[in-house]
């Protein structure tokens, strides 16, 4: 998303990828629907640059930092309090 282009994902729970907003979401495995969206964002070049403003936009909030921050640390923090409960609990 940080490199301008139009990131293709699939449907694996990304909070950050919205289809047609600032991705393009693929459901299946399926190759038809793949050639599908790129036919469909071929036709339209507004809409292909919007995808990328917006994406751009989107990989700011999501800078290494930020995820370290506000979803590693609570992780490591949530387990540690955990391991420490089970060590004490033995």
């Amino acid at each position: 998303m940080a490199a301008g282009g139009v990131s293709f994902v699939g449907e694996t729970g990304e909070d950050y990828a919205r289809h047609l907003e600032n991705a393009v979401v693929v459901e299946s495995c399926d190759t038809n629907e793949l050639v599908g969206n790129m036919l469909y964002l071929k036709n339209r070049p507004c809409l292909r640059q919007r995808i990328r403003h917006q994406a751009r936009m989107t990989s700011l909030k999501y800078t290494w930092n930020k995820v370290i921050k506000s979803h590693i640390i609570p992780k490591m923090e949530r387990l540690f309090n955990l391991s420490q409960f089970q060590n004490t609990s033995a």
